[in-house]
């Protein structure tokens, strides 16, 4: 969750659609005032609050434009799977440099992957994560954002999101927490596993025009 009094937006952060990049850039651009951590101006919102929770803690939510970001859902589950393997694998070599967050995740991570096949993690991770629709739309299916923007496109999202709350000069959006390491993990997709996606993340997919093949690996 980004919010901006000055420029009066929302953004509400889906996790593994580019979300750390987009806090980085609008940081370093003084645009934001407060990053989703909680606080008692704002009510208990995180990082990856919903807009459903946020429209209910925020007073001004209907004057401020609301944004967020998807992204073709079998790459956010892949991404996913790739960003734990990586935890996993760093908590394996050593803890002597990871904070006692990383040590928390990398444990738990690390443990899934001990007693799981790959595809097995990948299609827990599919059951087991909220679908990207939960974060932008209500109890009825109804969208309750201003605009959704895609991954794919991202700098011209951006581009269109620094336009349309008055900040001048849009940079290049900077990319950041790219998972390592991902040869191969494309393959983990059975038949069965990409209909899960399917069906899971119907929304997003029918929104957006997202096909499997149309797929690429960030």
């Amino acid at each position: 969750m980004l919010i901006s009094h000055k420029h009066k937006f929302i953004v509400v952060n889906i996790p593994k659609t580019g979300t750390r990049s987009l806090r980085e850039t609008l940081t370093e651009m003084n645009a934001i005032d407060f990053h989703g951590r909680g606080s008692r101006v704002d009510g208990s919102l995180w990082h990856h609050t919903t807009a459903v929770k946020a429209r209910e803690e925020l007073k001004y939510w209907d004057e401020y434009f609301k944004y967020t970001t998807v992204r073709n859902p079998w790459d956010r589950y892949l991404s996913l799977f790739s960003y734990l393997r990586d935890k996993a694998r760093g908590y394996q070599a050593g803890t002597d440099k990871l904070s006692p967050a990383e040590i928390h995740q990398g444990k738990h991570a690390a443990h899934l992957f001990e007693v799981r096949s790959d595809a097995e993690v990948l299609r827990k991770l599919i059951i087991n994560n909220l679908s990207q629709d939960k974060y932008f739309t209500d109890s009825n299916k109804s969208v309750i954002l201003d605009y959704i923007a895609k991954l794919e496109d991202v700098n011209n999202e951006f581009n269109l999101l620094c336009n349309r709350v008055g900040i001048s000069s849009p940079v290049k959006l900077n990319h950041s927490n790219k998972s390592e390491n991902q040869d191969g993990i494309d393959e983990l997709y059975t038949q069965e596993l990409i209909d899960m996606v399917s069906e899971k993340e119907s929304v997003v997919i029918s929104l957006k025009n997202y096909t499997f093949a149309g797929r690429k690996i960030k």
